[in-house]
């Protein structure tokens, strides 16, 4: 059991950045029967495929981020207006 990253998902494969390399993966078909959706943030692998989705501290819907320490974020000052309930949800 190793504790991962997510950095990338492209078409199912995932790209999951652990202590010491980065390897893509798929995930489970279980969570799609359960509606988890991995994305960027924290996982745990096992016999090559990501088996859990860690606890969710936080949670970015665009672009989808989960369990972030620091985030920078560049809005338009001008158009389109710009609201902060449309992009965060604490857990």
């Amino acid at each position: 059991m190793i504790e991962g990253l997510i950095t990338k998902l492209t078409g199912g494969l995932y790209t999951v950045k652990t202590v010491d390399d980065s390897i893509e993966l798929k995930a489970r078909g279980l969570f799609r029967h359960e509606g988890i959706s991995p994305m960027v943030g924290d996982v745990v692998i096992e016999d090559g495929m990501i088996s859990q989705v860690l606890e969710r501290r936080n949670l970015m819907r665009r672009p989808p981020i989960s369990n972030i320490d620091q985030v920078l974020l560049v809005f338009s000052c001008v158009e389109p207006e710009f609201s902060f309930r449309a992009y965060l949800t604490a857990y």
